[in-house]
């Protein structure tokens, strides 16, 4: 009787066959709580109803949401015309994956198609509307993960700058050249070599960094390949007297960026799927509360996750003002087990990670001899013992 008191002290559920012992002694979680599962039934859980921060963990939510709304095989595009005046518009619809390769490819096949001269380029990213550039929860600080989101961006939002004693800045990249804003931008950095978030800098103009960073870098690598570019540049929308005559489609699918997403956990790619699924669903141009909207409709209607145990403010995991329980959570990793394939392998573990300052978290997959163990470890405290407390699942369900 002592010992089943004890138990219900510390909320802890067991299976009979693990009634001896407790899998993760709860004294190792501050605050947090978990559910192990195998083969679909819980095995042990701990604080499983209440609210905890996520971070990136939420991105299997995202996954899942864009494979609903945009589908797996789904290819981003991005539009480019010409008019009588040699002006050439580039229309955007959020792929994420719009790089310094990318563009060299769409510099050839501008070519082929007869485009010799650019007299100045018309941006057109309407298809996102943004009530902010920087999804929820990001500090807008130099590093990579802070950058901004939209509908027509390339590489990332960010740019990688290498400054020398002397003074000199170039590129970071062989197959980036380095840009006017580079130069700006790494006239304020120290020397050596950084990757930077382009929305940090407050730089002068007319236009977000974004369009200006996407001018620059097609200007660039155009007049690389033989079209005379003029570096001209605004935003503005297609005009119906505009012929298409090259429309670019990303040669990774959905199913890759969400694949490239969770190895690097990467909060642009996140968001621009998030806003992109929401979009789709709700109609464009694509919005943050879409977003919001896409994913909460995908996790209570979809999953079947109560209201009250999940609010999702963006689809990164970069915002404190997400919360979900760890049985939520269990849920998500249920329903993202047939695309478990597409997480990193970290200590055995098909395994998703979420990191904040004084949060840690883990959910994942094992297999073991004796079935499929799933489970989510939302860890909100100052002690990052993440990795002892899954080392410790991974021993204890391996024997038994």
């Amino acid at each position: 009787m002592l010992i089943v008191l004890c138990l219900c002290a510390v909320t802890v559920t067991l299976m009979p066959a693990f009634s001896t012992a407790a899998i993760l002694p709860v004294d190792t979680v501050q605050n947090g709580g978990y559910i192990i599962s195998r083969n679909g039934k819980v095995i042990e859980s701990y604080r499983a109803n209440d609210r905890f921060t996520p971070a990136s963990t939420i991105k299997l939510l995202t996954a899942l949401t864009a494979f609903e709304f945009l589908g797996e095989d789904y290819r981003f595009t991005t539009s480019f015309y010409t008019d009588d005046y040699q002006n050439l518009y580039v229309q955007g619809s959020g792929d994420p994956l719009l790089t310094s390769e990318s563009i060299a490819r769409i510099a050839v096949e501008l070519k082929k198609r007869g485009v010799e001269t650019i007299r100045s380029y018309i941006l057109d990213d309407s298809l996102f509307q943004l009530e902010t550039s920087q999804p929820e929860g990001s500090l807008n600080s130099e590093n990579p993960y802070d950058a901004p989101n939209g509908a027509l961006a390339v590489n990332f939002n960010s740019v990688s700058i290498v400054k020398k004693k002397n003074g000199t800045i170039g590129s970071g990249e062989s197959q980036t050249p380095t840009t006017v804003l580079a130069k700006e931008i790494g006239s304020k950095l120290p020397n050596g070599k950084h990757r930077i978030n382009i929305g940090a800098y407050d730089i002068q103009g007319n236009i977000s960094t974004s369009l200006r960073y996407s001018a620059e870098l097609m200007h660039s690598i155009f007049n690389n390949t033989g079209i005379k570019s003029t570096l001209e540049f605004r935003q503005g929308k297609i005009p119906k007297t505009a012929r298409k005559i090259v429309e670019y489609t990303s040669d990774k699918t959905v199913k890759d960026i969400v694949r490239l997403c969770m190895h690097y956990s990467n909060n642009f790619l996140a968001n621009q799927l998030a806003l992109a699924a929401g979009g789709k669903k709700y109609g464009y141009p694509a919005t943050w509360e879409k977003a919001r909207k896409a994913l909460s409709y995908f996790a209570t209607q979809q999953i079947g996750i109560p209201d009250n145990e999940l609010l999702v403010k963006e689809g990164s995991g970069l915002s404190r003002a997400t919360y979900i329980t760890p049985k939520a959570m269990m849920s998500i990793v249920d329903a993202f087990t047939p695309h478990r394939d597409l997480l990193p392998i970290k200590h055995g573990y098909h395994l998703k990670s979420g990191t904040l300052e004084d949060v840690y978290c883990y959910a994942g997959y094992l297999d073991t001899p004796g079935g499929l163990v799933t489970f989510s470890l939302l860890l909100n405290q100052p002690t990052n013992n993440r990795n002892q407390l899954i080392r410790t699942i991974r021993r204890k369900m391996s024997i038994n």
